[in-house]
């Protein structure tokens, strides 16, 4: 029995040890829960944090990157064609904001050609109405010439008739002495 005593008590204290044991390892278990819960709380709560503050810088970049591309199209759509925005990010907006400068010069390009065409019209009509005056300058004097030769062919018609009358008068005359001269030759040979 007092072997069994000694048995009981040793295994009273082993019982007694372990029972301690567990006690601190639930302690323990219990500490690391709490820390680990802490810091998981914390990990979520910086997460949570670097979430909001890189969605709003993302926001923010997008917010401004598209503002800057609006305004160049406003700015084209007014008219104005000599703003460009420099394309400082590689990314859809970037390539957004190339694609409206290669529009803008584009369109630099267009409104060029158009301005010299336009140019080159109001020259080309300028010459023609140069043109068109030195054509009826020349036509009036045209007119002017033909006015004079008709105004001399009349008057050679004139002339014409003039002489064609004197040449009747002339011929009477003429007719008249020569009838004269015969009826003046039969009287003198009469005479004689």
């Amino acid at each position: 029995l007092v072997q069994l005593d000694k048995a009981g008590k040793v295994a009273d204290d082993i019982v007694a040890v372990e029972v301690a044991a567990l006690a601190s390892a639930q302690q323990a278990s219990a500490a690391a829960y709490g820390s680990a819960r802490t810091l998981l709380v914390g990990a979520f709560l910086f997460a949570l944090v670097f979430g909001v503050v890189l969605v709003t810088v993302i926001a923010r970049y997008i917010a401004r990157s598209l503002g800057a591309a609006t305004d160049l199209a406003r700015t084209v759509a007014s008219g104005d064609l000599r703003r460009t925005d420099a394309v400082t990010n590689h990314d859809e907006i970037g390539a957004m904001v190339t694609a409206l400068n290669e529009m803008v010069e584009s369109l630099r390009t267009v409104a060029s050609d158009v301005t010299s065409a336009a140019t080159n019209v109001a020259t080309g009509s300028a010459q023609m109405s140069s043109t068109a005056s030195q054509v009826s300058e020349g036509v009036s004097q045209q007119s002017a010439a033909t006015e004079e030769t008709t105004a001399a062919m009349a008057e050679m018609g004139a002339s014409v008739q003039q002489n064609a009358d004197n040449a009747q008068q002339t011929d009477r005359l003429a007719t008249k002495a020569s009838t004269d001269a015969q009826t003046s030759g039969k009287a003198v040979a009469e005479t004689l």
